[in-house]
């Protein structure tokens, strides 16, 4: 009795106090929560744009993984293809080289033909003269046969008739020389 004597009543006064006590006790409270639960977001957002970001660098590295893969794909496809296509340069320039080579040898055999053609037709053309002069030669010895064989005929005919007259003189004689018998 005499403990709960010494302690006061409480008043009005300390009510209010306690329970401005407990309010701010409370919003303290609240307050450290709603930190707590911001930090919290926080973090949480960072871990998200951290994810995000490595999820990126992820995405970024197998795209350039891949395009450095199709891009070496098709390096090789023009190194290939250039390959081939030196390949077939050379191949047209043989073919042009050989075309060059057998113009070259037509031409060629062009001039040496007309050239022969040139030489026959000379050779032609003295052939014809050689040929002009040797019917000539031999119509001037035609000519000149006839004319012996004519003076022949000629000689034999005045021959025949001398010798016709010498037999006749003969036979005359011999008539003569034995009527003198």
């Amino acid at each position: 009795a005499h403990c709960a004597a010494e302690q006061p009543a409480p008043t009005p006064l300390s009510k209010a106090v306690d329970s401005a006590v407990q309010a701010a006790s409370v919003a303290s409270a609240v307050a450290v929560a709603v930190g707590v639960a911001k930090a919290e977001a926080a973090a949480a957002a960072e871990q998200r744009r951290l994810e995000a970001r490595d999820a990126m660098d992820a995405a970024l590295d197998e795209a350039r993984e891949r395009f450095e893969t199709e891009l070496a794909e098709q390096r090789e496809e023009w190194r290939e293809r250039c390959a081939e296509v030196e390949t077939e340069r050379d191949v047209l320039r043989a073919k042009l080289k050989t075309a060059e080579t057998e113009l070259e040898e037509i031409a060629q055999m062009e001039e040496e033909e007309e050239a022969e053609a040139a030489a026959a037709e000379a050779a032609a053309a003295d052939a014809d003269k050689a040929t002009k002069v040797a019917l000539a030669n031999a119509e001037d010895k035609v000519a000149r046969a006839l004319e012996d064989a004519a003076a022949a005929r000629e000689a034999e005919r005045l021959a025949t008739s001398e010798l016709r007259d010498v037999y006749a003189d003969l036979a005359g004689a011999q008539t003569r020389a034995e009527a003198d018998r």
